[in-house]
C-alpha cells in the first residue's frame, strides 16, 4: 500500500544515513569511517491528515533509527500518517475487514531485515488510550510507533506470550528516546 497524498494534507520527509559504532544503539558523528559496523540507510516521512504534528520530526526520525538499529534493522522506509479515527476506521474496514476502531494499521512490506512499511495512526485512539491506560499522551504516541515498527520486525501480538514479548519490546524503544532526551515532552 503506498499513501495518496490528498490537497491540504502536511507531509515531511526525511532521508539519512545513519552510522553506528560498535558499543551503542545511537548514530555517531565526526569519528572515522573504520569505527563504525553499519550504515543504515533511512528513509521516513511524515503524514498529517489532523491538526496533531509532532514538534520536532528529527528527533522522532533518529529516535526510529535508533530502535530499528537495535532490533538489528539493516534498512528503514516509513511513510507514517496521523489521522483521525474515521479515517483509521475507513482503512481498517477497506483493509482488513475490521469494523472497529483501532490506533494503528501497519502496512508492512519489509524483504528480510529491510524495513519497509505504511503505517496509519489514529491520534484520537491515541488520546483515548493515553487516559485509559494513565499514561501521557507522548508516552502513548511513542508506543504506537514503536507498535508499528516492530510488527515490522517480526514481533506479533496475536498471543498473550507475543503481547508480553511486544510489550517489552516496546517499552525498550520508548527508554531509548527518554534516555537520550531526559523526558522531555515533545509532542504537540
Amino acid at each position: 500500500m503506498k499513501w495518496t497524498r490528498r490537497a491540504g494534507c502536511e507531509t515531511n520527509s526525511y532521508s539519512h544515513i545513519f552510522l553506528f559504532s560498535k558499543d551503542t544503539t545511537e548514530p555517531i558523528s565526526n569519528t572515522g569511517l573504520n569505527e563504525y559496523i553499519c550504515a543504515m540507510q533511512v528513509s521516513v516521512e511524515f503524514i498529517y491528515n489532523t491538526s496533531f504534528t509532532l514538534s520536532d520530526e528529527q528527533l522522532y526520525v533518529r529516535w526510529l533509527t535508533a530502535c530499528a538499529n537495535q532490533f538489528n534493522a539493516s534498512s528503514l522506509d516509513l511513510a507514517i500518517a496521523f489521522m483521525d479515527d474515521d479515517a483509521l476506521h475507513t482503512l481498517n474496514i477497506l483493509h482488513l475487514n475490521h469494523d472497529t476502531l483501532t490506533d494503528i494499521i501497519t502496512f508492512d512490506d519489509s524483504v528480510g531485515k529491510d524495513i519497509i512499511a505504511n503505517i496509519a495512526i489514529s491520534i484520537d485512539r491515541v488520546v483515548a488510550n493515553a487516559a485509559k491506560y494513565s499514561q501521557t499522551t507522548d508516552n502513548e504516541t511513542l508506543r504506537v510507533m514503536a507498535h508499528g515498527l516492530l510488527h515490522c520486525l517480526g514481533f506479533n501480538d496475536k498471543t498473550v506470550a507475543e503481547k508480553e514479548k511486544m510489550t517489552v519490546a516496546e517499552d525498550t524503544c520508548i527508554e531509548l528516546f527518554h534516555v537520550e532526551h531526559k523526558n522531555t515532552d515533545y509532542v504537540s
